[in-house]
């Protein structure tokens, strides 16, 4: 299958305002997520950064945390 680009994804992810990972998934299984979107972003897109980078929501996993 053919998907939008990383980019043109997070923009439209951004704008469903999900949470979190779990989230996403439940979204996905019910189809509410736009067509031209992969189920597993982490794997099929190259320039994956991470969940928060991707869905926009400023969380940021425990082990990606820096601490000073």
């Amino acid at each position: 299958m053919k998907y939008i680009s990383y980019q043109e994804a997070k923009t439209k992810i951004k704008d469903l305002k999900i949470k979190s990972v779990k989230q996403y998934y439940e979204m996905f299984k019910n189809k509410q997520i736009p067509n031209g979107i992969p189920r597993n972003p982490n794997r099929d897109y190259e320039d994956f950064v991470n969940w928060s980078d991707f869905l926009g929501n400023g969380n940021v996993a425990a082990k990606d945390k820096e601490f000073y």
